[in-house]
């Protein structure tokens, strides 16, 4: 008589952001049910962010015996990390590295809501990049807390968008987690129906940067998905070298049914207009002259698309400099990375992505294009086609390199001019009367920041901590600068969940 096969032990990854240190009285659960699992025959990985010196050493006592791994979230030497975001968010990248770079370890990933330390992992699993056989489970519920500034707004975000995305979540204790590992059965990877592949449109602006340009068109002629075309809308170059290599491309472009369009210099807006207008594709992708993309590029960007039903698709960028091409091979200096959408964010910090962007061509279509007028049309159209009700998906990885130029329009922008194009789109959603409320919300968070500025310049001068939360002992100018940033900062979140600010104290 045939015997049951044995039932398999999957390994387990317990990951805990920085606030939750087994070695303290929150995280002492943690260490609680990473014994019980190792008990009970299941290889065990405790991974915990922030400083591991803080975090895991000393080991809890009694726990040297338990056969668990204890990892700590390092900072990768290549590349430096950046990003329109706060610590959490920053936190939940790194994790979502380590956990990409050993996904076959693992097949069950569990995490606490709080925090959304499992965010950007819960993001790549639902986009079909990454953790296809792990599990990617998490416990309790979103906190109910009023956020105190940004990044605690932030917070918010990603504790309900992870709860969203998770595989499961499971009421907090070790219940919960017992319950459902002994009914988990291996579930058949998901195959998604054949579609045929969509046709992407590259609307590709160009002014007076020949040599850049024809990095950029390589990288489109090693593209991995061969449907698409090239729009190439020239605005307005004036070099006789620019005319030269455009009067070079005739030949190729006729061959391979591509256009060039030329425009008298009216901006990025107007040209990337244009070519959508002579886009046949379902798809538009934009991108500028200065940027190079990675072979991956627009099959990635189309599976995403697909998978998930998104109007739109953003993703990290590769951040260099020079005049020469990027190696592809080599990591980049620097990965910027965004968030995703998420609109109360957004009138402060552009946690969408950049131009270099999918978007569904009747999407466009419907929201009128860009706004040739904006300064940052890319934030400013996202932020449109969000309060549209449009479905942007942010990709964590990056798809392409993002040339830093010394002399790039954005840097030519006063920070008022970019706040004045940011809060347009919001401003037409609310009734004139209240208009003025979002620029009092700007200057709020702008406040906040010159204050926090000069704390952490005080602080540095007086060589101490810059903490700002609780009571100090510090000279009485920084002590007043501290308390004036907490109340700017209650009154912010005040103002954003609808109240009225009250004047700060006297």
């Amino acid at each position: 008589m045939p015997t049951a096969s044995p039932k398999v032990r999957p390994g387990i990854c317990l990951l805990l952001p920085a606030s939750l240190a087994p070695s303290a009285q929150n995280g002492a659960g943690y260490l609680d049910l990473a014994r019980r699992l190792a008990s009970s025959g299941r290889s065990v990985t405790l991974l915990q962010a922030g400083d591991p010196a803080q975090s895991l050493l000393p080991v809890p006592k009694g726990a040297e015996a338990l056969p668990i791994r204890w990892a700590a979230l390092d900072e990768p030497k290549v590349p430096f990390l950046e990003g329109h975001w706060g610590p959490r968010a920053r936190e939940s990248y790194l994790a979502f590295l380590w956990l990409r770079g050993r996904e076959e370890e693992f097949d069950l990933v569990y995490f606490p809501v709080r925090s959304g330390i499992g965010y950007f992992a819960s993001v790549a699993k639902r986009q079909g990049l990454a953790f296809a056989r792990t599990r990617l489970v998490a416990g309790g519920d979103p906190g109910e807390e009023e956020p105190e500034d940004l990044d605690a707004l932030e917070t918010t975000f990603l504790e309900r968008e992870t709860a969203l995305r998770a595989d499961a979540v499971l009421p907090a204790g070790e219940e919960g987690l017992f319950g459902w590992l002994e009914s988990m059965r291996e579930d058949p990877v998901e195959a998604l129906p054949a579609e045929p592949p969509p046709l992407v449109s590259i609307c590709l602006v160009h002014h007076d940067r020949p040599q850049l340009l024809a990095q950029a068109l390589d990288s489109l002629r090693a593209q991995d998905y061969p449907h698409f075309e090239v729009v190439l809308a020239d605005s307005g170059s004036e070099r006789p070298e620019s005319a030269l290599f455009l009067e070079n491309l005739d030949a190729e472009f006729s061959q391979r049914g591509w256009r060039i369009l030329w425009l008298e210099n009216r901006g990025p807006g107007a040209a990337r207009n244009l070519a959508a207008k002579a886009a046949r594709g379902e798809f538009l992708l934009f991108m500028d002259d200065d940027n190079v993309a990675r072979p991956e590029e627009l099959s990635t960007f189309v599976r995403v698309a697909q998978r998930t039903g998104a109007d739109i698709v953003t993703c990290a960028q590769a951040v260099f400099q020079g005049e020469e091409p990027p190696a592809l091979k080599t990591p980049p200096d620097r990965v910027c990375v965004f968030p995703g959408s998420f609109l109360p964010m957004a009138l402060f910090r552009n946690c969408f992505g950049d131009t270099n962007a999918l978007i569904r061509r009747r999407v466009f279509a419907t929201l009128g294009g860009f706004h040739e007028d904006a300064c940052v049309e890319d934030w400013e159209f996202f932020i449109r086609a969000c309060l549209s009700g449009f479905r942007l998906e942010a990709i964590p990885l990056p798809l392409f390199f993002y040339r830093v130029q010394p002399r790039s329009r954005f840097r030519s922008l006063s920070p008022r001019t970019i706040r004045q194009t940011v809060r347009r789109p919001y401003r037409e959603t609310l009734p004139p009367a209240l208009s003025g409320l979002f620029s009092l919300a700007q200057g709020q968070a702008l406040r906040i920041e010159a204050l926090e500025a000069e704390v952490r310049s005080l602080s540095e001068a007086l060589r101490l901590p810059p903490s700002l939360p609780g009571p100090t002992k510090r000279p009485g100018a920084l002590r007043e600068i501290e308390r004036t940033v907490r109340n700017a900062r209650k009154a912010l979140l005040r103002f954003l969940a609808g109240a009225k600010p009250s004047p700060p104290p006297a």
